[in-house]
């Protein structure tokens, strides 16, 4: 690994040369220890860490030892997801038939890393793909399951469109504005 620049934000970080993407500088080798911020949570101070292949564009993704996960957003806008994901991922995983991420810990901005981060749950795995996918029935069975519990989920007091999700759900009015100044813009406008 090397250290390189070109960041966002000014967040050091080093090349993973093997992973062939980027991940937050700690201690300048793998397995050296946990990030700096991760030392704010005493209890796992000593557990190695090292950055997580193909971990992301939003985030950078570290394990902390086998069990779980660092996830460093790149961007103050990704780091808005910090909080709503600490709010919302333990009563979802509640209602649905599969693992996801529990939060374990959040930090705030500081020692070596601007914005707020958290500590999550590692779920071992790979990304589906039909060579991998050893019972493809199962997984016909598995996937719509899970899809299905999560729209059952009522979201009348889930999260809103906004910052925090790129304004995901929300009407087209909310990019009305946008379009209106692209056409003028373009020529297309009256």
């Amino acid at each position: 690994m090397r250290v390189c620049s070109g960041v966002p934000d000014g967040v050091a970080a080093q090349e993973d040369e093997e992973a062939g993407g980027l991940a937050p500088a700690h201690h300048g080798r793998r397995g050296a220890g946990p990030p700096a911020h991760c030392r704010a949570v005493p209890r796992w101070a000593d557990i190695p860490s090292e950055p997580v292949a193909n971990g992301g564009r939003d985030d950078w993704t570290l394990h902390l030892g086998d069990e779980m996960s660092v996830r460093l957003p790149s961007a103050s806008e990704y780091a808005l997801a910090v909080e709503k994901e600490h709010r919302w991922l333990p009563p979802l995983a509640a209602r649905l038939p599969l693992p996801i991420p529990a939060p374990l810990a959040k930090g705030e901005p500081g020692a070596g890393h601007p914005f707020s981060w958290s500590v999550h749950q590692w779920l071992d795995g790979e990304p589906a793909s039909a060579d991998r996918i050893a019972d493809a029935v199962g997984f016909a069975v598995d996937l719509p399951g899970f899809v299905a519990a999560l729209q059952s989920i009522d979201t009348v007091d889930g999260p809103r469109p906004g910052k925090h999700n790129w304004f995901g759900g929300a009407t087209l009015r909310t990019y009305e504005g946008q379009f209106e100044s692209f056409r003028r813009s373009s020529g297309h406008g009256s």
